[in-house]
């Protein structure tokens, strides 16, 4: 078992709070099923940063009886990884991007994919391990593009716990 940092770039705190405890229940189903024994996990909030915005938070997911295996989910509100938040990545990383968002000082929102795909790449192999996670049907995030990750609609969020999922099997199965 290996541990695994998940790493949701998203500029709505509440989106992401509902995954964090998918990836728990993931956790759980797996255990039992490979060790025919229920191990509950517990999820804490474990670092954050200190500006009002909660521009990061970093959860953990944690099992009793297995000391060693964590699982952090970190939220993070822009497009780009402070370099402050590299301390709590794991070697087993994935990362959700969201990349449409607030534009300062107007009433529309713009589209980060460039700048966020940009602040990940540097932390990742293989583009297999990051997803677009948008309502954003648009030009430009449809083309079938080597250098772009998978995306999944919003509308599917059963389909992004699919996703991580898998990713979660892979790291506990390592």
């Amino acid at each position: 078992m290996r541990n695994m940092s998940i790493i949701h770039i998203e500029d709505e705190y509440e989106e992401f709070l509902s995954l964090v405890m998918a990836v728990a229940t993931a956790m759980e189903d797996y255990l039992i099923e490979t060790r025919g024994t229920l191990l509950q996990t517990k999820t804490r909030l474990k670092y954050k940063s200190e500006d009002e915005q909660k521009s990061w938070i970093v959860y953990e997911i944690t099992v009793e009886q297995l000391h060693d295996l964590k699982v952090r989910y970190i939220y993070l509100k822009g497009p780009t990884i402070p370099i402050e938040v590299e301390q709590y990545f794991f070697q087993d990383r994935v990362f959700i991007v969201d990349v449409l968002r607030p534009v300062p000082k107007q009433t529309q929102l713009g589209i980060t994919v460039h700048d966020s795909l940009a602040s990940v790449r540097k932390y990742t192999d293989s583009m297999d391990n990051v997803v677009l996670f948008t309502a954003h049907q648009g030009t430009g995030l449809d083309t079938p593009d080597p250098h772009f990750p998978r995306k999944i609609s919003k509308a599917s969020e059963s389909d992004l716990e699919t996703f991580l999922g898998e990713r979660l099997v892979r790291c506990l199965d390592g």
